[in-house]
């Protein structure tokens, strides 16, 4: 009689075996998803206000201060526009390569926002695999 192989090993592989997977599956989807974003071009409704009109601001660092000063949008029609932490990505993005990179720091915003959704959903008490699904 041949010996019985442990439940376990009869089951497919858990995808959360580790603490980390989850995470992983959830920037992977992140990624799978909005990746060819990466390549689009930029929308002209307010893409050009907001970023390529302001690239020579956004290409000196002494502009990471500078964001703390003032409103960015429509300054002269008396708007108000205060998004620094915004802002600061918009700098980062043009020193680490300029506008192309502005969608790929979006896609990994996005995939941080996800993962902090789903650490939230763990933290009130919902269980790992439904925090999962809510997070998809």
């Amino acid at each position: 009689m041949k010996p019985k192989k442990k439940e376990a090993e009869n089951r497919p592989a858990d995808l959360f075996s580790k603490p980390w997977h989850p995470y992983a599956w959830i920037f992977g989807a992140c990624f799978l998803l909005y990746a060819r974003t990466v390549f689009f071009e930029l929308v002209l409704l307010d893409d050009n206000l907001l970023m390529i009109d302001k690239q020579l601001f956004f290409s000196q660092w002494s502009s990471l201060i500078e964001v703390f000063k003032k409103s960015y949008f429509l300054e002269a029609a008396g708007g108000h526009y205060y998004r620094p932490i915004m802002l600061w990505t918009f700098i980062w993005d043009a020193h680490l390569g300029g506008l192309p990179v502005f969608h790929f720091s979006n896609i990994v915003f996005h995939g941080v926002s996800a993962a902090l959704l789903f650490s939230l959903f763990k933290k009130i008490g919902i269980s790992e695999g439904l925090a999962f699904c809510l997070t998809m």
